[in-house]
Formats: structure tokens, sequence, C-alpha cells
């Protein structure tokens, strides 16, 4: 016996009409182009998280501003650090003096805050389009399998299950597929978007640190 006919799904592939194809094939290429940027996603944010408390820990222990200023030239440029980065870099070309210092150095911070956010953002949107497109793309294989039988009845002239099948079949398989990709995606944007929220939620505190040793350093 064939090992086509021992798996039903690699038989209703293997007899699929080119459209089928088509649209199974495009919902391929999502899947994986998905699951490579939420993976290489996951691997970036656990190098950040692991940067940022070690640049925390270094954070706590620091007691002057040129503490912060030693702190973030060590390690890889990235999370934490690149926002401290902003904040001592404007630190460093602000008067010394002069009375809205802090302020300039907060809101450097806050720059620094945004773009590391929009970096770590990234491809991220291609999670949501393939999340979107995903299900309408095998509700188009759906509605495409349903033709297809209506077509082969009316061809026929009969309404019988081998007729109609080939039909039903390829409509359910492009629906499954759909939606086999848009979970994962939409699941894991959501989880990214919070992974973000709580990176940035760190950020803050961090700059604040920053911040308290500046205006002692001013004082």
């Amino acid at each position: 016996m064939p090992l086509s006919d021992k798996i039903p799904l690699l038989h209703l592939l293997l007899n699929m009409g080119l459209e089928g194809l088509l649209i199974i094939g495009l919902i391929a290429t999502l899947s994986v182009v998905s699951l490579a940027v939420l993976f290489q996603k996951i691997g970036q944010f656990r190098s950040i998280a692991e940067s940022d408390r070690q640049t925390v820990a270094a954070l706590g222990r620091a007691t002057t501003f040129a503490d912060v200023s030693r702190i973030v030239t060590q390690g890889t440029p990235e999370g934490l650090r690149v926002v401290l980065r902003w904040g001592v870099a404007e630190a460093g070309i602000v008067p010394p003096g002069h009375p809205e210092a802090t302020l300039m150095v907060q809101e450097a911070l806050e720059s620094g805050i945004e773009q590391e956010r929009t970096r770590l953002e990234e491809r991220m949107a291609i999670l949501v389009v393939t999340s979107a497109v995903g299900p309408f793309l095998g509700l188009l294989g759906t509605v495409w399998g349903i033709m297809d039988a209506f077509f082969a009845i009316g061809k026929l002239g009969s309404a019988s299950l081998n007729v109609v099948a080939p039909g039903i079949a390829e409509a359910l398989v492009t629906t499954l597929a759909g939606l086999l990709v848009a979970i994962p995606a939409s699941a894991g944007h959501q989880l990214l978007s919070a992974r973000i929220r709580r990176l940035e939620s760190n950020w803050m505190v961090g700059s604040s640190r920053l911040l308290s040793l500046h205006r002692r350093g001013e004082g």
C-alpha cells in the first residue's frame, strides 16, 4: 500500500488541485517567516533580559553618576545600557549648573527608551500580518474547494460522496492550515508585546536611578 494511502493528509495534498496547492504554499511561506521572526525575537529578548539584570545589579551598587558612566560602557550595548547611554551622553554636553540639566537628561532617557522599544518591535508586524492573513487564506481555500465540489456536481450530474468529497476535503485542509499558522503568530505577538512592556518598565526604573544619581551630583 502506498504511503500516501496510509496518511490521509498526505493523500489529500498529493491529490489537491493547483489552486489549493498555491494557497497551501502561501500559508506555508507565512508560517516559515513568522516562526523565524518569533524564535529570533525570543532569543533577542532573552539576551536583553540577562543584560538588563546585570545592569540593574550594577546600578544598585553605584554611588555616583561617574559609576553609571562606567557601567554603560561595559557589556553588550542593548536594552537598559543603551537607554542609560542616552542619559549619560546628554549629561556630558549639558553645561555644569544648568537649571534644567536634570530635565534634559530625563528627556534624553525617554528618547532612548522610545528608540530601544522601536528596535525591539522591528519585524513584529510580520506576526500581526500572519495572524490576520492566515485565516483569510484558509477561507479562500475553503471557498475554492466548495466551488470545485459544485463544479464536479454540475459536470458529472451527481452529488454522491465520491464527487463532492475531494473539493470539501481540500476546503477543510486549507482552513486548518490557515488556523494553524495564525494561532501561534497571534499568541507569539501577544507574548512578545507583554515582554516588551516588562522590559520597558525595567528601563524606566533604571532611568529613575540614573536621574537620582544625577540630581545628587548636581546638588
